[in-house]
């Protein structure tokens, strides 16, 4: 899935979906996480950097539930897929690791 893509798929969904999905979303990432500290392929200093991407980005989701269930949220869906992008750095691997489990928390 491409940051557009998710970005099209985020903005058709209504409140209630919206709230599924960034709970769902925070729990892949949750395995994510799981993936990155077992990869027997990576520097230690490389799941470092990418474990805390990732707890940063699931700072923000699970925020995003809180403000989601006040009705508070502020966030933009392009923002929100910004906030995945600019936490990743670059790391293509890493993003498209985040950008799966969006994909699988929207199925």
């Amino acid at each position: 899935m491409r940051p557009s893509e998710l970005v099209q798929r985020l903005c058709a969904l209504d409140e209630g979906q919206k709230l599924s999905f960034v709970e769902l979303f925070a729990h892949e990432l949750t395995i994510c996480a799981r993936w990155v500290w077992s990869e027997n392929g990576l520097s230690e200093s490389d799941q470092i950097q990418k474990m805390k991407a990732i707890n940063e980005i699931q700072h923000r989701v699970i925020s995003r539930i809180r403000s989601i269930r006040l009705k508070k949220d502020q966030w933009s869906e392009e923002d929100f897929v910004k906030m995945i992008i600019e936490w990743t750095a670059g790391d293509s691997g890493l993003l498209l690791l985040i950008l799966n489990a969006a994909k699988s928390s929207l199925s």
